[in-house]
């Protein structure tokens, strides 16, 4: 996908109160370790397992979720992992692949929601939670090993089909089937496809300079762009 083709706002932009998605599948997972057919070790949690039923969420996740690389991941503004379920259905016609929710150790898949039309900034009410929305997922070479598919990670840069973080507003319980209700944009022009840009796409010091203006993006995506600066 090129600079030109990624929307300045959001192409879905309904008004505050209005439900805009729903929540496929919920899924949690605890470090494990692994073996690649190479003998490489390595700890992950993007093994995770589909909930059924009621799960509470926290300021940090969800309850029984923990993350391995506590360097790149856990903090309060990464608390959860959406993945759209539209992407599974790209990959699968791209790739020759069988892929379904979970197989990029999301969180929640969730459906009529992709890059494009969720901005940094919105506030979502989900159930009794609330979540807002804080930076793109950083694709991750664990997502290759989870997907078994070589090339995988490639194919996420160059696609941006990367999903999105949020933090926690307020703590509550949540389960598949839900709808996510779109309570405040504050950013309708800062798409998560437009925060992408800068570190998967061609440097553009002048929208990393935008990006950083933006009170809601997470100090990590910040971070990485003023390292790029």
């Amino acid at each position: 996908m090129s600079t030109s083709e990624v929307p300045r706002s959001a192409s879905l932009s309904p008004p505050c109160g209005t439900g805009v998605g729903g929540i496929d599948a919920v899924f949690i997972g605890q470090p494990k370790k692994y073996i690649s057919e190479d003998g490489t070790e390595w700890r992950s949690s993007i093994f995770r397992d589909r909930v059924d039923g009621p799960i509470a969420l926290g300021l940090r996740g969800f309850a029984g979720d923990k993350v391995a690389d506590t360097k790149h991941h856990g903090t309060p503004a990464m608390a959860v992992c959406f993945y759209p379920i539209r992407h599974y259905a790209l990959w699968n016609a791209e790739l020759s692949a069988s892929l379904g929710p979970g197989c990029v150790g999301e969180n929640l898949c969730v459906s009529d929601l992709d890059e494009n039309t969720v901005c940094i900034g919105d506030v979502f009410q989900i159930s009794s939670a609330t979540v807002q929305i804080s930076q793109p997922r950083f694709p991750c070479y664990k997502q290759e090993r989870r997907t078994g598919i070589e090339g995988f990670l490639k194919r996420v840069f160059a696609t941006r089909r990367t999903g999105w973080y949020a933090r926690v507003l307020e703590i509550g319980t949540l389960q598949a089937g839900d709808e996510l209700i779109l309570v405040e944009r504050p950013h309708p022009d800062v798409t998560v496809a437009r925060a992408n840009l800068p570190l998967l796409g061609p440097k553009n010091p002048e929208l990393a300079r935008e990006l950083l203006e933006v009170a809601t993006l997470s100090d990590g995506w910040k971070h990485s762009l003023q390292r790029q600066l």
